[in-house]
């Protein structure tokens, strides 16, 4: 019979070599509404829980690359997918594109200028050329 000290003991061990979970792992995310994202990853950044790229993350889910990058890490299985935001009046495509240029980080937006822009045709970002930036996930 095993005892209970020794049960807590191997519990004990098992969390601290597993070390904290990701609080997000992104994978086929296709995105969604602009605004919704907005207000995950605002929550996700006061949180301050990690976010994994393990996949494609497209659309407005790249709105995580906002985040502090010490809360990000990146698998090489992941990649960005960019256009312009979607929306009947043009107007509104146009603001809500000028938003999600301004939230993304320096090296995201020379990525987005040398590959074309946000236009309605979706351009894809490697893992390869993210990881220059972002840390490999452990």
């Amino acid at each position: 019979m095993i005892r209970s000290s020794c049960i807590a003991s191997i519990v004990a061990a098992m969390i601290a070599f597993a070390g904290p979970a990701a609080a997000k792992t992104i994978m086929f995310d296709n995105g969604g509404v602009i605004v919704r994202y907005i207000k995950d990853v605002d929550e996700a950044r006061r949180s301050g829980d990690p976010v994994t790229f393990a996949g494609p993350c497209n659309s407005a889910c790249t709105l995580y690359l906002s985040l502090p990058v010490s809360q990000l890490c990146i698998q090489p299985t992941a990649s960005f997918g960019f256009h312009a935001a979607q929306h009947p009046r043009a107007e509104v495509r146009r603001q809500m594109t000028d938003a999600l240029l301004r939230k993304y980080p320096a090296w995201a937006k020379r990525w987005i200028d040398a590959n074309g822009g946000l236009t309605t045709r979706e351009i894809v970002m490697p893992a390869s050329y993210a990881q220059r930036y972002l840390p490999s996930c452990r």
